[in-house]
C-alpha cells in the first residue's frame, strides 16, 4: 500500500502525478486539476447527492436540446483528441456522460466520491475522474503506451493490453486508466471502503484552464463537505509537469 507523505520504515515516502513530456508533445495546451483527499467517509451514500447528479443531468438535456453534442468545443476537442491518437471509434467520459443525460438516462448512483465527480463533471462539462490512492503502486503518470503494460477493466479479471501510442494512466505496476478517461481499471476504482483519493479535472483546450480551476476548487469543496477529510489542489500544464504529495 502506497503511503504519501508519512513515516514508512522510518523515510517519508512521496507519490507524483507527472504528465509525460511526450503528452505535450502532441497536446500542447493539456492542463490537469488534481485534487489529494485523505481521510475521506465514503461509506454511506447520501441522496443530496444523488438528487444534485439527477438536477444537473436535467440541466444539461434542456442545454443541449435541440443541438448536436458535437457542437460543444469541449466533446469536439476530444474527439480530435482521441482520432490523434488512434481511439476514434472510443468516446471520452465527458461525452458518454452527456449523452446519457441528453437521452434521459438517469445516472445510478455508485458512491459518494463517484457521484460527486460525475456531478462536476457534468456542471463544467469537463472530464473528471478518481482513483483509490492506497491501491496505487508508486508514481501515477499520464502517458503514452509502449503496449506492453498491464490493464484490468473495472468490474473484470480479464487482463489486457493497450495499445502501442494509446493515452493512459499508470502506476508503477499497472495501467490505470485506458484511453485517457474512457475506461478505468478495477484495482484503483473507488469503493465504499476508500479512505484516501486521488481525482483529476481534464482540459485540452487552452481556453479551458479557468474552467478546470473552477471545477477541482468545487469538487475538492463538495468532497470536504460531504465525505470529511482533507482536500488539496494542484494544477499541472506544460510548465509545470508534476505534483507531489
Amino acid at each position: 500500500m502506497a503511503l504519501r507523505g508519512h513515516f514508512f520504515y522510518g523515510r517519508i515516502v512521496i507519490m507524483k502525478l507527472k504528465i509525460s513530456r511526450e503528452i505535450f508533445e502532441k497536446f500542447p495546451d493539456v492542463t490537469i486539476g488534481v485534487i489529494v483527499a485523505e481521510g475521506v467517509n465514503n461509506s454511506k451514500i447520501q441522496p443530496e447527492i444523488i438528487k444534485m447528479v439527477y438536477g444537473i443531468q436535467e440541466e444539461v438535456k434542456s442545454d443541449f436540446e435541440g443541438i448536436s453534442i458535437f457542437e460543444n468545443p469541449t466533446i469536439g476537442a476530444w474527439r480530435r483528441v482521441y482520432k490523434d491518437f488512434g481511439a476514434q471509434k472510443y468516446r471520452s467520459s465527458i461525452e458518454a456522460l452527456v449523452k446519457r443525460s441528453t437521452k434521459g438516462d438517469l445516472l445510478g448512483s455508485i458512491n459518494n466520491l463517484v457521484d460527486l465527480y460525475n456531478y462536476t463533471s457534468l456542471k463544467y462539462i469537463l472530464p473528471l475522474g478518481g482513483e483509490d490512492l492506497d491501491k496505487v503502486e508508486g508514481d501515477i503518470v499520464l502517458c503514452l503506451a509502449d503496449g506492453t503494460e498491464r490493464f484490468v477493466p473495472i468490474f473484470s479479471d480479464v487482463v489486457e493490453h493497450p495499445k502501442e501510442g494509446e493515452v493512459i494512466y499508470r502506476d508503477d505496476q499497472d495501467v490505470m486508466c485506458r484511453r485517457w478517461n474512457w475506461r478505468e481499471a478495477d484495482k484503483t476504482k473507488l469503493t465504499k471502503d476508500t479512505t484516501n483519493a486521488v481525482f483529476v479535472t481534464e482540459g485540452v483546450l487552452a481556453e479551458e484552464r479557468e474552467r478546470v480551476e473552477l471545477a477541482t476548487k468545487e469538487l475538492a469543496i463538495l468532497i470536504e463537505k460531504y465525505c470529511g477529510g482533507k482536500a488539496k489542489n494542484f494544477f499541472l500544464d506544460k510548465d509545470n509537469q508534476e505534483a507531489n504529495f
